[in-house]
Parts: structure tokens; sequence; C-alpha cells
């Protein structure tokens, strides 16, 4: 197939999901969630830190604000990083942020093409890029600004590369793999459960890790060296003595312990928990073309090439979905790297079927079906969902832009006006995906008010200058806002109210 052709498939491929991108991000006017908003502090920071645009060094914005000193030293940076150039091309606005997915896309696009053209063929590798850009779960999670679509496309990335090592026989994509690997764990520090099948079958399938050709055992020594050099520098020793009780906390019960409401590991709806998600977040069309890879590959694949890539694929989906079944916070986007290999596993078995006219026609029927999907999901006109019990065979529900009638600028300037534009601290009692005590905390940072000290999550109203009071809807932390309401409430003769807009009230401690 001519190089040219190639290119302007997929680059085809690209504009359709980055213009897709690019209206929702000018029509919707929404603020940024609470996780959102904690990766916004970061990216923030980093640019703010590098073009010296804030006389504040990290550790003081990290006192200041005790959500973001958590999510600093919680996740790596590399996502935020590459967000810093965004900034500096339109600007710190969230929109901005949510601009670097187009980056990560384009990376996640151009690792499924080689994946597939290094598996079989060009024509495979373009199939492979068109489905991984139209998953429903991959549309959703682009209009976030959060790490899991970006570890998404660095393990796309980094099994593209570790197959283009030839068993670490070639010492160009050797390295080039050491380096994505070290960058991949800098986007999320679940990145090397993703990988660890590809990994330990490449090192030891080949005649295994001590072979003979002491060039192979050359190359994976100085691989895993870059890769530690890299990753090294956020991991080191006083970031390990930080993270490691954090990640503990985070996965504390391991085996049958609960996190953010979820139920106990030992029942059937836990098993269940992720098939359900993946059958109707993955789209029901494409899990039926895996399990028609699946049934044709096992009885139809008679060929030496893709076989092996098949196996280990398949294994990772395995691997995959019992370590993330085990982790107690059960959330979808946790497992989002799987569909690679279930795309992997679904491409290699259809191509197993011999009749050349067959094969196309399904694989038209399943593009043509997952692009009106994909382009539906966006359009809030058309809202087709059909249901079989919890599986969703055809659902063009998407994420559409919102409107929030809540203004936190509003809200932080009644509070600077009223301090007389000079240092105050702010106890926040909301907990809302419009208003909570990280996006309050972001746009403060953002907007460079002069704060001395902000929280939330069970703050005593006594202690600050200015509290915040919100909707608190029933999250895991709810109890937390209402103990701190019940203290408001009960020395409500110690404030004097401010500002109040539909069911926001600020109040001014006076005693």
């Amino acid at each position: 197939m001519n190089k040219k052709i190639i290119v302007w498939i997929l680059l085809i491929i690209f504009l359709i999901q980055a213009i897709q991108l690019i209206i929702w991000i000018k029509k919707d006017d929404s603020p940024p969630a609470w996780d959102q908003s904690w990766h916004a502090m970061i990216s923030l920071n980093e640019y703010n830190q590098f073009f010296n645009k804030t006389h504040l060094t990290t550790r003081q914005i990290e006192e200041t604000y005790p959500i973001f000193r958590y999510a600093n030293n919680y996740y790596p940076h590399f996502y935020h990083i590459s967000t810093v150039p965004f900034y500096a091309l339109f600007g710190t606005s969230y929109d901005s942020a949510l601009l670097t997915n187009l980056l990560f896309l384009l990376i996640f696009i151009l690792s499924a093409y080689f994946i597939g053209k290094k598996i079989q063929r060009h024509e495979t590798g373009l199939v492979m890029a068109f489905i991984i850009s139209t998953i429903p779960s991959y549309s959703h999670i682009m209009k976030h600004y959060l790490v899991d679509f970006s570890l998404s496309a660095m393990v796309a990335l980094g099994f593209a590369s570790l197959l283009y090592t030839d068993y670490f026989k070639n010492l160009k994509y050797s390295l080039l793999f050491g380096a994505i690997l070290g960058f991949g764990i800098l986007t999320k520090w679940t990145y090397l459960l993703f990988l660890i099948v590809p990994i330990f079958f490449t090192l030891f399938f080949k005649n295994g890790l001590m072979c003979k050709k002491i060039f192979r055992l050359r190359n994976i020594l100085l691989s895993f060296i870059l890769f530690i050099f890299i990753s090294s520098t956020w991991y080191n020793p006083s970031r390990l003595k930080t993270l490691i009780p954090l990640l503990s906390r985070s996965v504390r019960g391991f085996i049958g312990g609960t996190l953010q409401g979820k139920p106990d590991f030992y029942s059937l709806r836990v098993l269940s928990h992720y098939f359900f998600i993946i059958i109707n977040q993955y789209s029901f069309i494409y899990f039926l073309m895996f399990l028609i890879g699946v049934v044709t590959f096992i009885f139809k694949y008679k060929e030496k090439k893709g076989k092996k890539e098949w196996f280990l694929s398949l294994l990772s989906i395995f691997i995959i979905y019992a370590v993330c079944t085990l982790v107690p916070n059960k959330d979808p986007r946790h497992i989002m790297p799987i569909y690679i290999f279930l795309v992997t596993v679904s491409i290699i078995g259809i191509y197993a079927i011999k009749s050349k006219k067959m094969r196309y026609i399904l694989i038209t029927l399943v593009m043509v079906l997952g692009l009106f999907q994909n382009i539906f999901y966006n359009l809030k006109s058309i809202n087709v969902n059909y249901n079989i019990g919890r599986i969703s065979l055809y659902d063009t529900k998407g994420m559409y832009p919102s409107h929030s009638e809540l203004s936190i600028d509003k809200i932080l300037s009644a509070i600077n006006n009223s301090s007389g534009r000079k240092g105050f601290s702010v106890c926040i009692i909301s907990e809302t995906e419009f208003l909570n005590d990280c996006n309050i905390p972001y746009t403060t940072l953002r907007e460079n008010y002069p704060v001395k000290y902000m929280v939330g999550n069970g703050c005593n109203p006594l202690g600050f200058d200015y509290t915040i009071l919100g909707p608190i809807n029933k999250t895991w932390r709810a109890n937390l806002f209402e103990r701190s309401r019940t203290i408001l409430n009960e020395n409500i003769n110690n404030f004097k109210l401010i500002y109040s807009d539909d069911d926001v009230y600020v109040y001014k401690r006076i005693r």
C-alpha cells in the first residue's frame, strides 16, 4: 500500500475524533469535577513554575492547598508536563488543558497502526487504528482532563515498541522501548500492569533471558537501565517514601475490601462488574467482533504469523481483568487499556477467516456500525439505545456539552472584595460535581486569588475567615462535609452572609 495513502487515512481517522473533541470543548463551559481539577492544578503549577508565572514555590502552594499537596505527590507528572506547551500556546484555561488529549490521540492511533502492521500488514494496522479511535469509552474519557486516556495511549505505544524490539534483538527499538516504558510509568504507576504479560513473554520466550546471543542480553540491560533512569526523575527515594503509604491506603482491603461504596469482593456482582463494563463501554459491536475473533482463530488459524501475539494478548486480558477485579476501587476507567488487547485479539482472529470476501464484509460492517455509533455519540439529537437486561446492544447516548449556572469566579470575587483583596482562608462545605473542594482551589490558583489557606473535606468553619456552603451529594465523603455544615449551623451567629446564589452561600466569620 502506498505510504501517502496510509498517511492520509491515518490523518482522516485522527481528524474525525479531533474535530469532535474540539467542537465539544468549544460548547462546554462546565467547571472540571474532582479528579479533573487535581490534574489541572498539577499541570498549571508545572507551567507557572517553568515560566516563573508565580512568586510561590511548589512547597508553598502545597501548604496553601492541602488537596494539591495530596495530588501532586500521588500522581507522576508526564501527562501534566505534556500540557505545558498547550498552556503556552492557548492560555491557561481548562479548555487548553483538554487539548493535551489530542497529542495522546495521535500517539494512540499511530501505535495501533504499528501494532497491526507489525503483526500482519498495513491494512490490519489501519483497521486497528480506526477501531481504537472509535471505542465509546475512549470518546468519553477524552473529554476529561484525566490520566487514563494518556495511559491507554502509552500502553499501546509500549506494546508497539516491544513488538518491534524483535525479542530485544534490535538495539534501536530496545532503547526506544526502555524510554517509552519510563515515560509510561511516569504517566501512571499502574502502567506496568498492562504490559507485564507481553514483557515477560518477550523476555523468556525466545530461548530464555540468558540465551547465548550476548547482544540480546545487552539490549535488555540497556533498555531497562534507560527505563530506570527516566522513571527515577519522579520515583526518587523521597517521593517513594511519600507515595507508598498513599498507595497502600488506596488499596487497603485488597481482597474483600470496599472503597467508595463498592460491593464486597465475594459476590457474583463484583466478579462480573468489569464484564458488563467491557461489553457496554467497549461497545457490544466490538465485543461481538472479539468473540468472532476468538472462535475463528481457534478453529481456522493456520499461519504462524500473529499466533504468539494473539495468545499473549488474550492472556493479558485475563490477567488485567483479574487484578482490576481484586482491587476494591472499580472505576470503569481503571481497566481501559485492556481494550487494546481486545482489539488485537479481534483483528488477528478476523483475519483468520479464509474467505477474503467474508472477511471484508465483516470488517466493513463492523467499521460502518462503529463509525455511526461514534459520530452519533456526540450528537444529542440522535439518541438510540437498545438494551437486553444490563447489556446495551447499540448505544449512541454520549457525553454532551453542559452549562453550570454556578460561577466559582463570582463566589471567589465576593470573598476577595470582602477581604479588601488581602489574604484570606476558606473552608469549603460543598460536594457536587460543579462545586467542590477540588475545583474551587483550582480556580483560585488559576486566577491567582490571595488565598492563605483553603481546604474542605471536613474543615471546621470556626477556624477560617470565610466558609463556602453548597449542596452535599451522597458521595463516600459526604459525612465529613455534613459534619462541617453542622458546626456552621450550630455557630451561625458567629458568621455573616456576604453572598448567596441559588443553593450556594458564602459566610464571613465575624467573631
